[in-house]
This record gives structure tokens, sequence and C-alpha cells, in this order.
């Protein structure tokens, strides 16, 4: 029997203004770099939706729930909820579900991520942690930097921004830590050289957490995190599991990204200090700055368009799991996303979410000014630097992976499996049915290598 179904329009009275910090000179924060371009964070709200706005939302709301009804209740996608916000509405500004409500939970899986790096942003807030700091300086027996890389220590800043050099476990061999009883994929970059996406990483981050606070990291999440934004349907399970051990409901996500977007308060309390929130959403040290540009921040991937921040989120995909949060700090809003597909890699799991991604995606650009659905896509690449990705590149075990351009695309090819992958940004691309994404790597201004959801590869030829 269909369940839940319900589908919400609410056209809230929006106040037009941006958003400025007391104690800050300014609406925003920028990031500089070695005097390259600036990346700036600025929040402002969007005015109310006109009649051209009203009619495509709308016409939005109808098609997405349409297309629940049609493509939900069934095995391949059982249930599925959608929710489109601005934080000055206290009702979503497009809902759409079936099988689920507001108050559902739910395993987020990675979703988890951005969750725990603003519990460790939190205790840098208290002054308990410096970002810069190396792990080792809060866990003494910690030791995985290898001589023979020549890697730097391992630092707080690297862990969240993913780029200690520790692996996805299987890319190597298994190593102890120098923490009794704790094992972890052999380090097989110099941490802060770039990003690879690992589970690892945020592992570490809730033994951190445990260290330093004393407590066991799901009683610190509730504590710090959960109970402050009123999270009543969250909780982290038991274990290190800052990874992907969150559940939380669609409301609880909610109250989550409005003090993100409210620069860190929520309910008149400050969560997490302005700057800190600006922290979580710069780029690396690692990659160069441009106007146009994506990369993985501290929990969140994030989108840059004319030198703004435009658009943060992360996945979180598993069997029987599937979420989204993003954020869109320009306007205020966000979305939520949830559902439950047995198989996360399949046909109706890939169309669902891309159809309700992309509308979600509409609807937040008809909050303002036509022209907004271009400019919060992060610039494309053009001919000639596809064909600077052409090439061969080998990972640590000798594999070879070679880039061809095909058209507008590129085709990624590793013995015989070949896929097409799709330009996300100028140097993203996907297409695998894979949510982490293929990323070209610069270290120092030349192509270094190929970051891709099965591990790194060195760019080998041509050089």
């Amino acid at each position: 029997m269909k369940r839940n179904r319900q589908i919400r329009f609410i056209g809230a009275v929006i106040l037009t203004g941006i958003f400025v910090i007391p104690g800050f000179d300014g609406t925003g924060f920028s990031h500089q770099v070695e005097s390259l371009p600036s990346v700036e964070l600025l929040m402002q709200e969007v005015p109310p939706p006109g009649d051209w706005a009203r009619r495509r939302l709308n016409n939005v709301a109808a098609a997405m729930q349409g297309f629940l009804n049609d493509r939900t209740g069934t095995p391949a996608v059982p249930t599925a909820f959608v929710s489109v916000h601005s934080v000055v509405s206290p009702t979503p500004v497009v809902e759409a579900r079936e099988g689920m409500d507001r108050n559902t939970t739910m395993s987020l899986a990675s979703l988890t991520k951005p969750i725990t790096a603003t519990g460790v942003l939190i205790l840098v807030d208290k002054g308990l942690l410096r970002l810069d700091d190396p792990v080792s300086r809060y866990i003494p027996e910690f030791k995985m930097e290898r001589r023979d890389l020549n890697s730097p220590l391992i630092t707080v800043r690297h862990l969240l921004q993913q780029t200690s050099g520790i692996p996805y476990a299987g890319r190597s061999a298994t190593v102890p830590t120098g923490i009794e009883g704790f094992f972890m994929p052999k380090q097989m970059y110099p941490a802060g050289s770039h990003h690879e996406y690992s589970n690892s990483n945020y592992e570490l981050l809730s033994l951190l957490i445990e260290r330093v606070t004393g407590q066991k990291y799901h009683e610190y999440m509730k504590e710090a995190l959960f109970d402050p934004l009123r999270m009543t349907h969250s909780r982290a399970g038991y274990g290190l599991t800052g990874a992907s051990g969150v559940q939380s409901s669609a409301s609880d996500l909610a109250n989550f990204a409005r003090m993100l977007l409210s620069w860190g308060r929520f309910e008149n309390k400050q969560i997490l200090s302005a700057d800190l929130i600006r922290e979580m959403f710069m780029p690396p040290p690692h990659i160069p700055v441009s106007q146009n540009m994506s990369y993985y921040a501290m929990g969140w991937k994030v989108n840059v368009a004319k030198g703004r921040v435009v658009e943060a989120y992360h996945p979180g995909v598993w069997f029987h799991i599937l979420t989204d949060l993003r954020i869109f700090p320009g306007k205020k809003m966000f979305f939520v996303i949830l559902s439950n597909p047995p198989v996360y890699k399949s046909d109706a799991a890939n169309e669902f979410l891309g159809y309700a991604t992309g509308n979600a995606r509409r609807v937040v650009s008809y909050m303002g000014p036509p022209d907004d659905l271009e400019t919060m896509r992060p610039s494309q690449p053009d001919q000639g630097q596809l064909s600077s990705y052409s090439g061969q590149y080998m990972n640590s075990d000798g594999v070879l992976l070679e880039i061809q351009v095909q058209g507008r695309n590129l085709v990624r090819k590793i013995q015989s499996d070949m896929r097409v992958l799709a330009p996300i940004s100028e140097y993203e691309f996907g297409g695998d049915g894979n949510a982490i994404p293929h990323e070209f790597v610069y270290r120092n201004g030349q192509l270094a290598g190929l970051s891709t959801p099965g591990g790194y590869y060195e760019r080998r030829m041509p050089r």
C-alpha cells in the first residue's frame, strides 16, 4: 500500500538582505592562498518567489511527486523523501515523499562525515584541538607516517580534508597504527600532497574525539551536537563510527543545515563560531585556487563559481542507503534526499538520485534571479583541457589506467573495462555509477595524477 504520500509548496515570506556577523567587517569571509584568487563564503537570503517562480515551483513539485509515485514503492526503490528548504521559513519550500516522513530515521552512511567534522570543529572552538597540530599530539602512540615517503606528520586538518595519504580499505596492506588493537591501510602518499577519499580518516577522527573528551564518540555527539540542535531522531553508533555511523531524519538534518547557514547559530545559541564555519568550506592548501572550482573541504564536497561557494554537499551510499544533504550559502537554502534502495548502484537508484537532485537544485535556482541556474555550476573544461588529461596513469600496484577524449567527455580504460566519464567541473568527472567522482590532481601547477573511487593513479604519459 502507498503510504505517507504528500506534496507541499509553501510560498514563505523571505526578507532580502545579507546576514552580517557581529564583530566582523563585511558579509562573509575570504580564503587567499599565495596571492591566488580568493574563495568567498557569503550567506544571503533570497527574495520571495514572484509569479514566474511560483508557477515553476508548483510544476517542479508536481513532477517530483509524480516521479516518486511512479518509481518508488518497488523493490528497487522502496521509499523516498525529498525536501527543499529556505532557512527563513520553518516549513519546506517543496516537499515530496513516498513511504517516509520528516521524522523517519535511517542510517546516513557517509553523510555522517560532515556531522563528525562539525563535532571536531566544536572541540577546536573550545581550544581542545588545533587544526594544524599533529594527531600524535593527542594520540601519542599514533605512528602512520612513512619515512620512505618523506611524509610530514599527519594533522587534524589532513584527516578532515582527507589528505592524510591513508587510503580506503583494500587499497594497501593493513598495518598497525601504533594504537593497541587499531589497524589501518598503510599510508600511500605523503600527508597533504593530495586528496584521497577514505573512511580511515574519519574513523581516526572519532578516536581523536574520544581521546580529547574522555567520552565515547556517540556520547560526545549527542551532548555537543544532537541535543543543542534538537536532533531528537539522531544517534551515533557505538564504536569508532565517525565515517558512516550516524542515523538521522530529514527534520534533524534540516536543523543541522539551518545552523550551518546561520553562521553557527541555532535558536539563539552559538553552536560553532562563524570563523570555523568559514574554515569548514575553504579549499585545502594543496590545490590551486580559481574562480570556478570543486574540491573536498572539511567533510563537504564544495563547488565554487565566480569566486564564491555556491554549493556544498555530501552523499551517503551503501546497501539500503541513499542520502544527500546539499546547502547553498548564497541563498541560505538546502535540500535533503533520503531513500533506501537495496542496491545503491542500480539503474533505478541512479535514476532516482539524478532526478531528485536535478529538480531540487532547480527549485533552489528559481528562488532568485533566473540566471542563477547556470552560475551555480562549476566551469566545464574546454577541449584543450580535456586533451591535457589524455594519457596513461599507474597506481602503486602497477595497474595502468588510460584516459582518452571522446567529444566533450573522457573515456577511462583499465584493462578491458571502459567507462565514459562526463565533466562535473573543470577537473572532476563522473559517470561510472559511483558517488565518488574522478578528480584530476595538480601539484605545483602541473597535472600529477588522477584520484578515482578505486584509488590514486600517478601520471605516467605524456610528461
